[in-house]
């Protein structure tokens, strides 16, 4: 492997050449967690984020009740190889339960007869006005039930989407990443003569407003009206005991639906209205939920004399750790409070009242409640209540508010956040990225001079985890075009400290657009790589990551390609072996080998990838030991599996290209044993399937001769 090649010094590194701490600038830091665990740890501290998420994660579900619930969000690797580019598919759950409370605008019947018509379809319209959700009803609806629907990858260009297309699939690609403000109907067209070769199929592309779509005529979406989408909420039955008619009636309502809000969080409201249509919460709740209230609340908040300091602190901790518990919320806003009074009095000593404000008075003033939890901590005592604010999207709201409209407040808000990032607590440090990610969506340009640069240029570790965490965050909350564009250059053209930062971050992004993290991992490889530093071990996590996640089958076609690279095929093994050493933990959890089996059977390519990779693995000397361990794993979970049994029928002859790969096979089988040393069953039965391949395939070499000598 070719060694690191010399790089100019990254500029604003704080700290000059990335040299100073070893080969990769990296200095001991034992409290970092590996790209998987970064990315557990991101998605179950800030399940917050991913309430507001907009996008499609297979590797990620968000469950609970967004509004008078739990927050709850679980980390699921389920390891299944998508179809190649591919993000999904969309569950089924999804599509349904969208089915039922789906509002359409007046422009749905147009948009469906077109992809009746066409079968491609680009929506175009203004940010929050549904797009996504009408592209996945008009999918849902043409499909119907017994037909998937898939999110293509928004890193794939237009020229190559028409090759990514799926027989008798429904395929969704919001804001695609390559289209820079253009879409050409050329492109279209390729797209709507592959889907009618097929047989079967359809695309929706959904645009920003300002895309030009060149000779083609996307429909111009509209959001459906507020009260349209609270309406088709209440039509489901939700046990309440008031009449939806009723409860559209209420004042509370009408004031609510009076200031425009959009669809989601016209949906907000409509499952808080019908917790009210319960009883389980009261009017002066209803009364404070949505944007028009949410600016009036928050200019009450922090105007002039609208409160004690100590108090509007808190509320900037309750935003940054919403659904964390009283305790570290109240500590870290007295922490918070002690520099702003350095503010307002520098020469007088900051003083915190003991016994202040009590919690129940607190909850009240921050419209906040308890989360219902049954969450216990590493000892399986239960832990304490947390506390988050009613409206869901109040925590990102506030933070926004505060940075933007009182700048006095940025030093003493920026020197917290930084300490918080600081914290031995891992939790704590998540937080303060996710809300450096929030700050960055309405204020890029100064949230990169001000935690970015500091943060991807550091000499530690767990500084640069930060930076990689807000990016996510960033790209949650909307900044996804800045940070797509920031984290190629630092790939290409950034100090070895940023394009460790950016691996990291695509450990996340790369789930949702395969594409572009691969050819970012692509570029940092081919600049130089030391196998022995930091930042090879990153692309070799992170790659892992993406291999048993979500995007897994765009990655191991690509990482097939990697092997005839000399300066990648090293770290692509290395990556393969750790991802399949995952299969162990997920069969011992229930969940399905056929994983990493079934589906390269039904594609071709992916197929192709699998063997290239699995022949290297067990034919080069470093790699041959462990492959066959877990090839020896993959052996053992079958024997509970028939299908598992035949999809390793069907790999391993694809494995024993030569009579030396054959011979390893049987070895491998002859050695899985019982606990009395006996070969398993299954282990018996695909010595067969191998003897029987070797058999057919010397059979075929007379014919062949005898062929060939006619010529």
């Amino acid at each position: 492997m070719s060694g690191v090649a010399e790089q100019p010094v990254d500029e604003k590194a704080g700290g000059g050449p990335e040299a100073g701490a070893g080969a990769d600038g990296a200095a001991p830091d034992e409290e970092l967690p590996d790209a998987l665990e970064a990315v557990r740890q991101l998605y179950s501290q800030a399940p917050h984020l991913w309430a507001r998420s907009v996008n499609v994660m297979r590797d990620a579900a968000v469950s609970g009740d967004m509004v008078g619930g739990d927050k709850n969000v679980g980390l699921h690797f389920h390891g299944a190889v998508a179809a190649q580019h591919v993000v999904g598919p969309v569950p089924f759950r999804e599509r349904r339960s969208l089915a039922r409370v789906f509002a359409a605008s007046r422009r749905y019947d147009e948009a469906l007869r077109r992809l009746e018509r066409d079968r491609v379809l680009v929506l175009r319209g203004v940010p929050d006005s549904g797009r996504r959700m009408a592209g996945l009803r008009l999918l849902h609806q043409v499909c119907g039930e017994r037909r998937p629907v898939v999110c293509v990858d928004p890193a794939a260009d237009p020229v190559t989407l028409r090759g990514l297309l799926r027989a008798g699939h429904g395929h969704l690609q919001c804001d695609p990443l390559n289209v820079r403000g253009e879409l050409r109907d050329v492109h279209l067209h390729a797209a709507g003569d592959q889907l009618r070769e097929l047989g079967e199929g359809y695309l929706v592309i959904t645009v920003d407003a300002g895309t030009v779509v060149d000779g083609a005529d996307p429909v111009e979406w509209e959001a459906p009206r507020a009260e349209d989408v609270v309406r088709a909420h209440l039509a489901q039955p939700s046990g309440t005991a008031v009449a939806g008619a009723e409860l559209l009636a209420l004042q509370e309502v009408r004031s609510f639906l009076s200031g425009r809000p959009t669809p989601r969080e016209a949906a907000g409201f409509a499952r808080l209205l019908a917790l009210y249509g319960r009883q389980e919460v009261d009017a002066e709740q209803l009364a404070h939920y949505g944007r028009a209230a949410r600016r009036s609340t928050l200019e009450q908040w922090f105007s002039p004399g609208g409160g004690q300091l100590r108090e509007q602190a808190f509320l900037l901790s309750l935003s940054v750790f919403d659904g964390f518990g009283y305790p570290l919320i109240s500590e870290s806003g007295d922490a918070l409070y002690r520099m702003l009074r350095q503010v307002e009095a520098p020469d007088a000593s900051p003083v915190v009242e003991v016994f202040g404000v009590s919690r129940a008075a607190r909850m009240k003033a921050a419209r906040a409640y308890e989360p219902v939890s049954s969450e216990v901590d590493r000892w399986g005592a239960p832990k304490p209540p947390g506390l988050a604010f009613q409206d869901t999207e109040m925590w990102s709201a506030v933070l926004a508010h505060v940075w933007a409209e009182h700048p006095v407040v940025r030093r003493s808000l920026v020197a917290w956040l930084q300490e918080l990032g600081r914290s031995v607590r891992g939790e704590v440090r998540v937080r303060a990225a996710v809300a450096v990610g929030t700050l960055a969506c309405s204020d890029f340009a100064e949230v990169y001079d001000r935690f970015l640069v500091p943060w991807s240029g550091a000499e530690r570790l767990a500084d640069r985890q930060l930076a990689a965490w807000a990016l996510v965050a960033a790209v949650e909350g909307g900044a996804g075009t800045a940070v797509h564009r920031l984290l190629r250059e630092w790939c290409r053209s950034g100090g070895e400290r940023r394009r460790w930062t950016a691996i990291r971050a695509h450990a996340v992004l790369g789930n949702r657009a395969p594409g572009a993290a691969m050819r970012d991992l692509g570029a940092v490889v081919d600049r130089g790589i030391d196998p022995d530093t930091a930042l090879a071990r990153a692309v070799v996590q992170t790659l892992e990551t993406l291999l048993v996640g979500g995007a897994s089958a765009a990655v191991l076609v690509e990482l097939a390609e990697w092997l005839s690279a000399s300066s990648r095929k090293d770290l692509a093994l290395t990556a393969f072996l750790r991802a399949i050493s995952h299969v162990d933990e997920v069969s011992a959890g229930g969940l399905a080998l056929s994983s990493w089996l079934a589906a390269p059977s039904e594609d071709p390519r992916l197929r192709r990838a699998l063997v290239a990779l699995w022949r290297r693995a067990l034919g080069h000397r470093e790699t041959q030991r462990a492959a066959l361990r877990v090839l020896g794993w993959w052996v053992r979970a079958a024997q509970t599996s028939p299908s598992e049994e035949r999809a390793l029928a069907d790999l391993l002859p694809a494995l024993a290209g030569t009579d030396m790969e054959r011979g390893r096979l049987d070895h491998l089988l002859r050695k899985t044993v019982d606990e009395e040393g006996r070969i398993l069953p299954v282990a018996q039965r695909l010595r067969a399937v191998l003897d029987g391949a070797a058999t057919a395939s010397k059979s075929l070499v007379p014919s062949c001769v005898k062929e060939s000598q006619k010529w």
